[in-house]
């Protein structure tokens, strides 16, 4: 309907309005309220209500819906299939968020998947009669080289990663924490956040999280190549790594007999053996009973715990007791990410000397594998030093 009524509307109107201006003196206060009462009028007339809205349209939109119904639901299509695909643009736009010219053949092999190269393969046996020709010199290629790459560079930091910011907590927990940065929980999420679902190329639909996976390593391994190990690095702590913050690495670290494990660290650090003692105690006569226990060497506190029962409670006080040791407890420094993350100096140091593994971890241990790191670090720093100033000198990789 056009912004200004018609006469027909306005004669209506008026009609439905006669009896107010009959009854009702235009002023005063009876007159406001007449005024409201017809504009109400005009927001209820009829006319307004069914003038482009006929029991035809009804019966029309009943049909359409019906005819949907007995179609069924959209089938998935891939976003090439639009006509405002450009697959180019596309790959610019993956760079851009990256901060990285991902145009180059690497970039778009590393997105071209195993179940691809195998249907474009079929597909040549259907054209071609040659078939021992097609396979041996027109095979197309795919991501496996990259993906089996960045793997190896991905834990390799990711290892370092932790054991620079976690340098007193077990190897059994930097790799249980390796494995779970690797899982298909974390690397496909993170995947299809930076729009790689529209860029993979492959033949299931909707994408498999074992494909993302894949793909996003190979991401990792393009970027090796082109750009060297340290922006691939770089990529690795601004995506990959900031995933480990929502997830608890006491949990990774699956402890069965946590106090036994207690007792093992003490009697290895020549101290006496863990006693527990009753700290505090409440509603000890209700549903909601609580119990603290503590656990002392030596007359010292080393953790403390709250649980329903006095078993549960001596369970979780040696769980804090381990995560004190580890200085994994509540109020850790926070992990070094952004700006903070290039802090990390030698990372070949920390990748090369892994931290004690749980059958034999000490606090000695661990600051000797400090001290170890940091002697390491030092020496190359020095040899980089050295080969700066000697312009034909060989530099040892």
């Amino acid at each position: 309907m056009s912004g200004r009524l018609s006469e027909a509307v306005i004669f209506s109107l008026r009609q439905a309005c006669r009896p107010f201006r009959r009854t009702v003196s235009p002023s005063g206060a009876i007159g406001a309220v007449a005024k409201i009462t017809q504009w109400r009028m005009l927001s209820t007339c009829p006319i307004l209500q069914y003038k482009a809205f006929s029991k035809y349209d009804v019966m029309r939109r009943h049909e359409l819906y019906r005819r949907r119904q007995e179609a069924g639901p959209e089938p998935l299509r891939h976003r090439n299939v639009r006509p405002n695909w450009n697959y180019d643009a596309e790959t610019f736009a993956f760079g851009a968020r990256l901060g990285e010219n991902t145009t180059s053949e690497t970039f778009r092999l590393a997105f071209i998947s195993p179940s691809y190269t195998e249907r474009e393969t079929a597909r040549r046996r259907e054209v071609f009669e040659d078939v021992e020709t097609i396979e041996t010199t027109q095979e197309a290629p795919n991501n496996t080289g990259l993906r089996d790459y960045g793997s190896q560079i991905l834990r390799r930091y990711i290892a370092a990663f932790c054991r620079y910011n976690f340098p007193f907590f077990p190897e059994d927990g930097i790799q249980a924490i390796s494995n779970h940065m690797q899982s298909e929980a974390i690397l496909p999420n993170i995947a299809s956040h930076l729009g790689i679902t529209d860029l993979v190329q492959c033949e299931e639909l909707p994408v498999s999280n074992a494909t993302l996976k894949d793909t996003l390593l190979a991401v990792v391994g393009a970027l090796t190549e082109d750009f060297g190990r340290p922006r691939a690095e770089s990529f690795i702590r601004d995506f990959i790594m900031t995933s480990l913050l929502d997830a608890d690495i006491n949990v990774l670290l699956d402890l069965k007999n946590p106090m036994e494990i207690v007792a093992g660290i003490l009697a290895r650090d020549s101290r006496p053996e863990p006693e527990t003692r009753l700290l505090r105690k409440g509603a000890v006569e209700t549903p909601e009973a609580y119990y603290c226990i503590g656990v002392y060497s030596d007359k010292k506190l080393l953790g403390e715990s709250f649980g329903e029962t006095l078993l549960i409670a001596e369970e979780m006080s040696a769980h804090n007791t381990l995560h004190r040791l580890f200085r994994t407890a509540i109020g850790r420094r926070p992990l070094l990410l952004g700006k903070k993350g290039k802090e990390i100096g030698n990372i070949d140091a920390y990748a090369e000397v892994p931290n004690p593994w749980l059958h034999e971890w000490t606090e000695k241990e661990c600051i000797r594998r400090l001290a170890a790191r940091a002697s390491k670090t030092a020496a190359n720093q020095q040899l980089e030093e050295e080969t700066s100033g000697q312009p034909n000198a060989v530099r040892n990789p």
